[in-house]
């Protein structure tokens, strides 16, 4: 608030930690900022009050003292108010000798009536007048102690909430009253008592003696010229020493004059034709809403601590209303409660436990906390001086500020109405330059204005999309950006248009990411990326081109444990939105392909081999399978009507499932509509799907797959089991190419452990359907095992129930 500072943390109060308030579960974070709130303002207020106290105990000595010196002069100069005495006893003894001689009195020998000289009235009008002031200030002081006696919170109880927000009532009575103003205008009467003084000393000396009433007359003077110079100064410089009340109230008054110059100026054409009486009723008038509005804020609401009877009658008829009046007052309060404690404190952790404050305020509070231009404003401040030094220090918890105060700053304008918006001229994002923060606040205007937030998590969508936006037109990779948050935001399937955006700009990001590059290739303008939602071609070649480089990219985070499985998520997210857009051209579709054969081959691979199940983070996994998905939509962009569908943005319920197994099966039996001419598809991937198959496997609970599933996974595991024979037939050939990786003796004991999983609990009749008996005892030839089945044979013409096929006829399964 206005001239107003405090120390951050009371006296022998340990300093805590900066980022304290950011670790804190949300309901934490409220209690939290009320306790910060609690302590700052009960510092404030005790540096407020003791320093009005000094003041004003300063005040009332001199007033003491000034006045007895004042006195004294006053019983001097009194006496040429009335009339001498000692002339009346002379006028008295000349009647009587004149009476003696016989002699008749004449009107020349009567005294004339008394008139005090002008000189002696001026005189005392001027020492009473400074007499009356200082006593007017004295009596002030005794009366603001007592004003500063009830402002105290000593000795309050209650809820630390209801205590902050009865606290902050009385803080806005303070404000709204001037309580402060008023206190500090109480010197200024006794710098006038001063003056008035000693143009009473001076007038009264000179009469008697000119010599000693230069003297005085030039120190005062002297005194008076110094101290309106440094008055004056103080008035006209904030950075000037010479600060003081009378400062205070000369700049208050030089600032009323200026508005009502602006007030009063418009009006000159118009007092030719309405006349003063017009002008005069309109200050009036303007001056009456003033004082009416001000009663009107100034009016509490009992407070529930304060001790008043809660047993008594209410006086209003429409208790309902008089409750929703109490919660809108609540509200309120709380709004001035979070702006006080911004524009107060200098504390990093008090402004990012005010920031996150801010964003539980419903849309009253912030309107009101918006109509609030210093609230706005400083907010919009911490927000520039987060986002510069993050962009000069990129880290992880620099990031997590300048969102922090990003998001507050969606939220304030998110909630603020349009009317709040539109009459306040204090708007959010109003400056532009080239430094980062500038940008981005450009940038957060646009996509806010673009994209309507209805909710905290669409406020998520336009900061981050603000935020990697800035990045990509700004040209300038900074590999330091921390995208952990993303994921959650981008992996889950959603409907937004915001969400594809983002999913498209994190594309972008590690596609520069991938090859090293210090800059964006293509550039694109803010146009370009605010409509890469609803461009589905486009969508589609920015994932395309992010998958691409999508091995090389997670192989540069490969030591940043928390990058790793959020870089995955936001892979996974590529993958299963590339499946439900259009296809890609094909010099992108074979690009994007070859980007899942590097992915699949050098970085998912290693990861099948020396890892225990349940050590591999379950993000990887789920990449692994969608790259399975992935390769296999690239290898066929347009499936024929018998090639089991990979497409869908609803993920499975557990890892292993038919269609995970199905898609395994058509890039390892290969399908006929597999372009021939395309280089990658010749790579040796296959054994590397049969790691990842059984990887995913051994990573999944058998208590996670429901019976239905478990009948989709034997159905779609019998088409392996012929790639399975020829690719361990294959393994055991002694020479190799060069980007061959056969399967080695680890790999076929899981195999071996994963045919058993699929026999088991199933009917013979049922692997006979299927032919998988055939398939098994195929491939345990190269294990030197053999599965014995019992056959039986009967008559067509009985229909005998033990027929296998007539069995199992009813789940479709030829």
């Amino acid at each position: 608030m206005e001239g107003q500072t405090a120390q951050q943390t009371a006296p022998g109060q340990a300093v805590d930690d900066p980022f304290a308030p950011l670790s804190l579960p949300p309901l934490a974070q409220i209690s939290d900022f009320w306790k910060r709130y609690d302590r700052l303002a009960d510092v404030h207020d005790k540096k407020m009050t003791s320093n009005l106290n000094g003041n004003l105990d300063v005040l009332l000595i001199f007033a003491a003292l000034f006045s007895a010196i004042n006195t004294t002069f006053i019983s001097i100069t009194m006496p040429d108010l009335s009339p001498n005495p000692s002339d009346e006893t002379n006028t008295l003894l000349r009647l009587l000798v004149m009476r003696a001689d016989n002699n008749t009195l004449t009107s020349a020998d009567l005294s004339p009536p008394f008139s005090p000289n002008s000189s002696s009235v001026i005189v005392n009008c001027l020492l009473y007048a400074s007499l009356s002031c200082s006593l007017l200030a004295a009596v002030g002081a005794m009366m603001s102690k007592e004003w500063l006696q009830s402002f105290d919170r000593t000795g309050q109880t209650g809820p630390l909430e209801e205590q902050a927000r009865f606290r902050q009532r009385k803080f806005n009575g303070v404000e709204q009253w001037h309580l402060e103003a008023v206190i500090k205008f109480l010197p200024n009467l006794l710098l006038l008592s001063v003056i008035l003084f000693f143009a009473g000393i001076g007038l009264f000396l000179f009469p008697i003696n000119t010599a000693v009433a230069g003297i005085v007359i030039a120190f005062s003077g002297l005194g008076v010229f110094l101290s309106g110079v440094s008055i004056i100064a103080g008035a006209l410089s904030p950075l000037c020493p010479y600060q003081s009340a009378a400062s205070s109230a000369l700049l208050r008054i030089a600032k009323a004059l200026h508005s009502l110059w602006g007030v009063l100026r418009p009006a000159k054409a118009l007092r030719i034709i309405k006349g003063m009486s017009g002008q005069v009723s309109k200050i009036f008038e303007i001056t009456a809403r003033r004082c009416l509005h001000l009663l009107r804020r100034s009016s509490l609401d009992p407070d529930p601590d304060s001790g008043s009877d809660s047993t008594s009658t209410p006086t209003s008829l429409h208790p309902r209303k008089d409750t929703n009046n109490k919660q809108e007052n609540n509200q309120m309060v709380t709004a001035q409660a979070a702006s006080w404690l911004l524009q107060t404190t200098s504390n990093r952790s008090d402004q990012l436990s005010a920031a996150l404050f801010i964003r539980t305020l419903d849309e009253k509070a912030c309107v009101l906390a918006f109509e609030e231009s210093g609230t706005s404003q400083r907010l919009l401040s911490l927000a520039r001086e987060a986002l510069d030094v993050w962009s000069d220090q990129p880290n992880a918890r620099n990031q997590e500020v300048a969102e922090l105060f990003g998001l507050a700053l969606c939220h304030l304008h998110r909630k603020a109405s349009e009317d709040a918006r539109r009459n306040n001229p204090h708007e959010l994002f109003v400056r532009r330059g080239s430094s980062f923060s500038e940008t981005f606040l450009e940038v957060l205007e646009r996509t806010a204005t673009r994209f309507a937030a209805r909710g905290p998590e669409d406020e998520e969508y336009i900061l981050h999309i603000s935020f990697l936006g800035t990045i990509v037109i700004r040209d300038s990779v900074i590999r330091e950006y921390q995208w952990a948050k993303l994921s959650r935001l981008i992996l889950p399937p959603s409907t937004r248009n915001t969400a594809d955006v983002l999913l498209g700009l994190w594309a972008i990001f590690v596609k520069a990411i991938g090859p090293g590059s210090t800059h964006f290739w293509p550039s694109y303008t803010l146009d370009e990326l605010l409509e890469i939602g609803e461009k589905e071609e486009k969508l589609a070649e920015v994932l395309a081109n992010a998958i691409f480089w999508s091995c090389e990219t997670l192989s540069s985070i490969q030591n940043n444990a928390q990058s790793k499985p959020s870089a995955a998520r936001g892979y996974t997210a590529c993958f299963r939105k590339i499946r439900e857009l259009p296809p890609p051209s094909a010099s992108d579709r074979d690009n994007a392909g070859l980007g899942v054969a590097d992915l699949i081959s050098d970085y998912l691979d290693p990861l099948t081999t020396g890892s225990n199940p349940g050590e591999t983070p379950l993000e990887l996994v789920e990449l692994s399978i969608e790259a399975v998905f992935g390769l296999r939509a690239f290898l066929d962009a347009n499936p024929g009507p018998d090639t089991p569908s990979t497409s869908g943005s609803s993920p499975p319920q557990q890892l292993l499932n038919g269609r995970f197994i199905n898609a395994a099966a058509d890039i390892m039996v290969g399908n006929p509509q597999i372009p021939t001419t395309v280089p990658w598809e010749r790579r040796p991937v296959k054994p590397r799907i049969i790691r990842i198959l059984l990887w995913v496997w051994k990573n999944t609970p058998d208590t996670s797959i429901d019976d239905e599933e478990k009948d989709n996974i034997f159905v779609s595991s019998c088409r392996l089991f012929a790639p399975l024979e020829k690719e361990v037939e294959s393994s055991q050939r002694s020479e190799f190419g060069e980007y061959e990786k056969p399967l080695t003796s680890d790999d076929l004991n899981r195999i071996i452990e994963f045919i058993e999983y699929t026999i088991k609990g199933r009917k013979s009749s049922a692997l006979i359907t299927h032919n998988a008996d055939v398939g098994i005892n195929r491939l345990y030839v190269h294990f030197d095992k053999r599965a014995d089945w019992e056959y039986e044979l009967f008559d067509m013409r009985e229909q005998r129930s033990l027929c296998s096929r007539f069995t199992y006829v009813e789940d479709g399964l030829q």
